[in-house]
């Protein structure tokens, strides 16, 4: 009987909305913990690894002392272009519910951005999420500029963002908290880039102080909720079938 009302229970919560992930396929799922401490990833082969890195980028492998148990990645820059990474999902979304998340800690207040855009080296822009190096956080998109909160040196953050590529609009989570809800977004996601942004342009060698630390960078596709009632349908039939037969 108790297993069947965990059953119902599970159920009811699904077709409640009190679980939205359940039944989430993983698209993109970068642990870091296939490549050697102190190496710098490859840019093909694994999964897991970036598209591309910039050549300026410092990207290192690292474990211990950072964000959590496991491997890292820690970026540095060097003067030049804005240095920075990218992932590429491998194959353009303009349909349905996408999360994108990732563990970041950020080393010293700089100017870093995670950008999500249509595909690994397109210009085009689905969002922008700028970390100021006076500790200010701006989500850019179609739909404008607007004031996301602040971060801090040595905090570790979960940064997620939901997009909604149907009703073209995005919020945006640090560590559970919303710091930006409905914002309009671009219908196309195919890429995550993360690294500097201006720092590398400034004249004086503090611009180039900025260490980041990025892990764990995961991109799901969540099921849309006719699919996830059918599911809680599916589970109460079980449920019940199973207490009739008691």
């Amino acid at each position: 009987m108790i297993k069947n009302w965990a059953i119902a229970c599970t159920a009811a919560a699904v077709l409640a909305g009190l679980a939205p992930t359940v039944g989430a396929t993983m698209l993109y799922n970068a642990t870091n913990e296939e490549f050697a401490v102190g190496s710098t990833p490859p840019t093909t082969g694994p999964l897991g690894a970036p598209t591309s890195i910039d050549g300026n980028l410092g990207l290192t492998v690292a474990n211990g002392g950072g964000l959590a148990t496991g491997n890292y990645l820690r970026l540095t820059e060097s003067p030049g272009e804005a240095p920075d990474f990218r992932y590429d999902i491998g194959a353009n979304r303009t349909s349905g519910k996408v999360s994108v998340s990732m563990n970041l800690l950020f080393e010293n207040l700089e100017n870093y951005h995670v950008y999500f855009r249509e595909t690994s080296f397109s210009a085009t822009s689905v969002a922008n999420i700028q970390f100021r190096s006076n500790g200010a956080i701006d989500v850019e998109s179609v739909g404008g500029s607007v004031s996301g909160g602040t971060y801090a040196a040595g905090t570790a953050y979960l940064l997620e963002a939901n997009l909604d590529l149907d009703a073209d609009v995005m919020d945006v989570f640090l560590n559970g908290t919303l710091i930006a809800g409905g914002r309009t977004i671009d219908d196309v996601f195919g890429s995550a880039i993360i690294g500097f942004e201006f720092s590398s342009f400034g004249p004086s060698p503090g611009d180039f102080d900025g260490v980041l630390q990025v892990d764990n960078f995961r991109v799901s596709v969540v099921p849309e909720p006719g699919t996830m009632a059918l599911l809680g349908l599916g589970l109460v039939a079980v449920a019940t079938g199973r207490r009739k037969r008691v």
